[in-house]
C-alpha cells in the first residue's frame, strides 16, 4: 500500500508554516466572534447570530450544518486544529492536527465566556507528515503557502463520519466478545478522501502512561489516486465514499458528532441504525477492504486477514440476528431501520 515515499523538503515546510499560521487563524475566528453583543433571546437577534457565525466559521470548516428548530438551532462545524499530543506514543514530538468539532446550542451562547466552551475533539489526531503527504502528492504547496485552504480542507470531509464509524464497530466487536482488544491494537485502518486514501492504525488511549480500554485512530500518511490506479485500493475508495456518501433523510447522522446526542431521537437506536446500514453495504466488499486493513508496510498479514475476517463475519451475523428480530430486510434504509430497530435486542452496554 507505502509507494512513492519519497521525502519531498519543501512540503514539509509549507505544512510546518501552515500549522503556525493556522493556529492564528483560529484564534482569531473566535475572537470576532466573541465581538456580536445582542442578546439571543428574540427570534430577529438569533436569524442575525445565525448568518454571523456562517460568515466566520463556515469558510474554515470541513464541515458547518445547523439543526434543532427554527426556535433553538444548534451550530455544528468541524474543523482542523494544530495541537501537541500529550500521547507521545501515537507520533513521537511531532504536532499533529486535531479533528477539532463545535456544537453549540445557540440560545445557550450568552451564558459562555466563549463559544469555545462548546468544543470537543474526535479520537483521531492527524500526523503532521500526513499534512505534507496530502500537500506534495496532490499538487497543493502553492494554493496553501498563498493561503487557499478549501481543497485541502475538502481532503477530510469523511474523516470524522469514518472515525466514529470505526470506533462503534470495534466497540460492538469488544462489547459483543467477538474479538479480544489486544488482537486489534496496531490495526491499519483506511479512510476515504476526494483525492486518494488515508492512512491510519487502531490505537489504546493512554492516560497517566497506561493503556485504556478506549480505542483511539490515528492517521499517519496519504496516498493519492495517481498510486493505486488500477488496483484494489481505488475500487475499494470509491465504494467507501458512496456508503458514506448515504444518509438519513429525518435523522442527524450520530457518527458527525463527537457525543451522538441528537435532539429527539433514541441515541442507542440511532447509533445502531446508522452502524448496521453502513456495517451492511461494507460487508460487500469485504475481502478487499479487509486485505488493505492486513497490510503492514506493502506487506500482507494473512494471520491478521483471517482473524479480521472472523471477526467481521460474526459481527455481521449478530447484526443480521438484531434485523431479523426486529423485522428488517438488507435493502432498508437508514430511516426503516431506525423506526423498526428492536431496543430489546441492543445489549450495546451490557
Amino acid at each position: 500500500m507505502y509507494k512513492n515515499n519519497t521525502r519531498d523538503i519543501q512540503s514539509e515546510v509549507i505544512a510546518n508554516d501552515f500549522f503556525h499560521r493556522w493556529k492564528n487563524e483560529l484564534f482569531n475566528a473566535y475572537q470576532v466572534e466573541r465581538k456580536f453583543s445582542k442578546r439571543l433571546t428574540k427570534r430577529g437577534n438569533v436569524d442575525k447570530y445565525l448568518a454571523f457565525n456562517e460568515e466566520i466559521f463556515k469558510k474554515i470548516s470541513i464541515d458547518y450544518k445547523v439543526s434543532g428548530s427554527k426556535r433553538n438551532p444548534v451550530i455544528n462545524f468541524t474543523y482542523l486544529n494544530p495541537k501537541i499530543l500529550v500521547d507521545k506514543e501515537l507520533f513521537g514530538d511531532e504536532n499533529c492536527l486535531a479533528l477539532e468539532t463545535c456544537c453549540l446550542p445557540v440560545k445557550q451562547r450568552n451564558d459562555w465566556p466563549s463559544i469555545y466552551e462548546f468544543t470537543d475533539i474526535f479520537s483521531c489526531p492527524i500526523s503532521k507528515h500526513t499534512i505534507s503527504r496530502v500537500l506534495f502528492r496532490l499538487g497543493l504547496k502553492k494554493r496553501v503557502e498563498e493561503g487557499d485552504y478549501e481543497i485541502l480542507f475538502d481532503q477530510f470531509k469523511f474523516l470524522p463520519l469514518v472515525t466514529q464509524f470505526y470506533l462503534f464497530i470495534f466497540k460492538c466487536m469488544q462489547a459483543f466478545k467477538i474479538i479480544d482488544q489486544a488482537d486489534l491494537e496496531n490495526t491499519s485502518l483506511i479512510f476515504p478522501s476526494a483525492g486518494g486514501l488515508f492512512i491510519g492504525e487502531l490505537k489504546h488511549n493512554v492516560q497517566g502512561g497506561q493503556k485504556t480500554k478506549n480505542n483511539s485512530l490515528c492517521i499517519k500518511t496519504f496516498i493519492d489516486d495517481e498510486i493505486f490506479k488500477g488496483d484494489e485500493q481505488g475500487k475499494v475508495k470509491n465504494e467507501l465514499i458512496k456508503i458514506f456518501s448515504q444518509s438519513s433523510q429525518s435523522i442527524e447522522n450520530p457518527f458527525s458528532l463527537v457525543k451522538p446526542f441528537v435532539p429527539n431521537t433514541d441515541i442507542l437506536k440511532n447509533i445502531f441504525a446508522h452502524g448496521i446500514f453502513y456495517f451492511s453495504k461494507l460487508m460487500k466488499i469485504q475481502d478487499d477492504f479487509l486485505y488493505l486493513l492486513s497490510r503492514e508496510n506493502s506487506h500482507f498479514n494473512d494471520t491478521k486477514f483471517f482473524r479480521l475476517s472472523k471477526a467481521f463475519k460474526e459481527l455481521n451475523r449478530v447484526f443480521r440476528e438484531i434485523k431479523t428480530e426486529s423485522g428488517l430486510s438488507d435493502d432498508f434504509s437508514i430511516d426503516e431501520i431506525y423506526e423498526n430497530l428492536n431496543p430489546n435486542f441492543l445489549e450495546f452496554n451490557k
